[in-house]
C-alpha cells in the first residue's frame, strides 16, 4: 500500500509540502497526501491566526514507515503512525505571547512571596537572604497556599477545576523537593503525601501514589491501580468491552478480567505482550482492509512520536453482557 500523510490540526492554516502548496487544514477537515516510501517530507503550517508563528516540521519516511528517530518533536507536532500506509501528523499552533505579567505578592509559612502569571505560564517567586528563586507552576495554576511542617516548606493550589498541584520545596524556598499534579493530593503524617491520578482509561480507573521524604528527596513508596469511586462503568457496546479487556492487561487488573474476557478465552504470548508494552488502547483510526473489527495498541517511541498496531477481537453477548471471545495481533 503506497504511504500516506494524513495532516490534522485544531487551527485553520495553510500547508506546504516541500515547497508545493497541499491545501488549507481545518480542524473537521484533515488532509490527505501520497508520500514517497523513502525520503524525507519538509512541511511548513501557516495558521491564520494572527498571533501564531509558522511552523516548520522535517520527518524522514524508510520503506513506507516514519522513523521515529528522524522526529525529535520539538515543534510541538505530533505523530502517529498507524497500521495499513497511513502516518498522521497533527500540526501545532505556537503562539506569540504578548501582555505584561500578573504579579502579586502572597503571605503565607510567615514569610513573603510573588506569584507570576504570564500568557505562557505561572511562576513562584521566593528569597532567601537576598537570592532569588523561581519555580515554575504547572499550567493554568491559581494562586497557592502554603504550609510549614516536617523540614519542609509545602506549597499548593488548583490547576483548572479539577486537578491539584503542590510543590514541596526546601525550608528556605531556593530548591524545590518535588512537583505533583493529579485529582486530588494530600499531605499525610509522617512526611508522606497521597497523590490520585486519573489513568485515562475508559473504565475511568485512578492511580494512587505514596510519597516518602527520604533525607533531602522525595521518593515513590506505593503505587497502586484502583478504581474511582467517583465513576461507575458498563461496557455497552462490543467495541468498549475490547478497549477494556485490553486495558485491564496494560493495568495489570488481573481481578477485572473475567468481566471482559468470555470464561474459555486465551491469549497468545505475542498478543498479551503487545499489550502490555503499550502505553495506551484507543480506537483506530481507520477501518482494516479485511473489515475486521479492531482497537489500537499505541506505544511510545519517540516524546512525540507513537506507533498504533492493531488489536484484532471478536465479542458476543453472554447474559446480557459483552464478553471478548477473541483478540489477536494480526
Amino acid at each position: 500500500m503506497h504511504p500516506m500523510i494524513m495532516l490534522t490540526s485544531d487551527s485553520e492554516g495553510l500547508v506546504y509540502a516541500n515547497g508545493t502548496y497541499l491545501g488549507e487544514v481545518r480542524k473537521e477537515a484533515p488532509i490527505f497526501r501520497p508520500v514517497s516510501p523513502y525520503g524525507a517530507v519538509n512541511l511548513e503550517f501557516r495558521p491564520f491566526h494572527p498571533m501564531a508563528l509558522p511552523v516548520n516540521i522535517k520527518i524522514v519516511f524508510s520503506n513506507g514507515k516514519p522513523l521515529s528517530q528522524s522526529f525529535p518533536g520539538e515543534s510541538g507536532a505530533t505523530v502517529t503512525s498507524w497500521p495499513f500506509g497511513i502516518t498522521e501528523i497533527r500540526l501545532p499552533i505556537n503562539i506569540i505571547h504578548t501582555g505584561a505579567p500578573f504579579i502579586k505578592t502572597l503571605t503565607g509559612a510567615g514569610r513573603t512571596f510573588k506569584y507570576i502569571k504570564t500568557p505562557a505560564g505561572a511562576y513562584l517567586e521566593t528569597e532567601f537572604q537576598g537570592r532569588m528563586s523561581v519555580h515554575p507552576l504547572p499550567k493554568y495554576a491559581d494562586e497557592p497556599v502554603f504550609a510549614e511542617g516536617d523540614g519542609v516548606l509545602y506549597v499548593s493550589g488548583s490547576a483548572r477545576t479539577d486537578l491539584r498541584y503542590a510543590l514541596i520545596l526546601t525550608q528556605t524556598g531556593e530548591h524545590m523537593l518535588i512537583s505533583l499534579l493529579g485529582k486530588d493530593i494530600s499531605f499525610l503524617p509522617g512526611g508522606r503525601i497521597r497523590l490520585i491520578k486519573e489513568t485515562g482509561d475508559l473504565a475511568g480507573h485512578e492511580t494512587e501514589e505514596i510519597y516518602l521524604k527520604n533525607d533531602a528527596v522525595f521518593q515513590m513508596e506505593s503505587s497502586r491501580i484502583q478504581k474511582s469511586p467517583d465513576k461507575e462503568f458498563r461496557a455497552v457496546t462490543p467495541f468498549e468491552c475490547a478497549v477494556c479487556a485490553a486495558e485491564s492487561i496494560l493495568y495489570s487488573l488481573e481481578d477485572e478480567l473475567s468481566e471482559y474476557f468470555a470464561p474459555e478465552f486465551s491469549m497468545d504470548e505475542q498478543t498479551n505482550a503487545l499489550i502490555r508494552s503499550a502505553a495506551s488502547i484507543r480506537s483506530l483510526r481507520f477501518t482494516p482492509p479485511d473489515g475486521r473489527s479492531a482497537v489500537a495498541a499505541l506505544s511510545k517511541s519517540a516524546p512525540a512520536f507513537f506507533e498504533a498496531a492493531p488489536l484484532y477481537y471478536r465479542a458476543e453477548m453472554t447474559n446480557g453482557v459483552w464478553k471478548i471471545i477473541d483478540m489477536k495481533a494480526w
